[in-house]
């Protein structure tokens, strides 16, 4: 700008050499908090989408888990139903069946807790772990029962047989 008048003119140019470099320094800051928050909301996009794919892919990961476990069960599951029905249909079958399924528990109750571990996982793994896990936490909350307590053959007996008349 020229205004005519020389002072004028001075007094513009001082000005104004004065006061860019600092409206600039304002400007390129104005810009670099900009910058840093444009690269903290990248940050924090790449962040969720991570969670995201992480946790996409552990469910797609189990669901293909249990799907194998399910298709390669075969046999299995159909070899522990039976098992485990039959001290439930041999309690029905008289005293002395029911006697063998509480002679039968009551030995299993002296095995190593490695292997009550070991049958509780075939188990587990033959009906596909997400339904036992999701029985075991129906569980969770009851009043664990005492361990300890041993029915008897003469327990099951007194409970099934009619008392005499003393």
């Amino acid at each position: 700008m020229t205004s005519g008048n020389p002072i004028v003119d001075a007094v513009y140019g001082f000005g104004k050499a004065l006061i860019s470099p600092i409206a600039d320094h304002f400007k390129h800051k104005q810009a670099m908090k900009e910058l840093q928050r444009k690269g903290e909301l990248a940050i924090k996009t790449i962040q969720v989408n991570g969670a995201e794919n992480r946790a996409n892919s552990e469910q797609a990961h189990e669901q293909s888990w249990e799907n194998k476990s399910i298709d390669n069960s075969g046999w299995k599951d159909e070899f522990w139903t039976i098992v485990i029905a039959i001290p439930m249909i041999l309690s029905f079958c008289g005293t002395k069946a029911a006697g063998w399924v509480t002679d039968g528990f009551v030995a299993l109750q002296g095995t190593p807790e490695w292997y009550q571990w070991a049958v509780g996982i075939a188990i587990g793994s033959a009906f596909g772990v997400k339904k036992f896990t999701q029985a075991l936490s129906g569980w969770k909350g009851r009043k664990p029962q005492p361990t300890h307590t041993v029915m008897t053959k003469s327990d099951l007996e007194g409970s099934i047989a009619p008392k005499e008349d003393e």
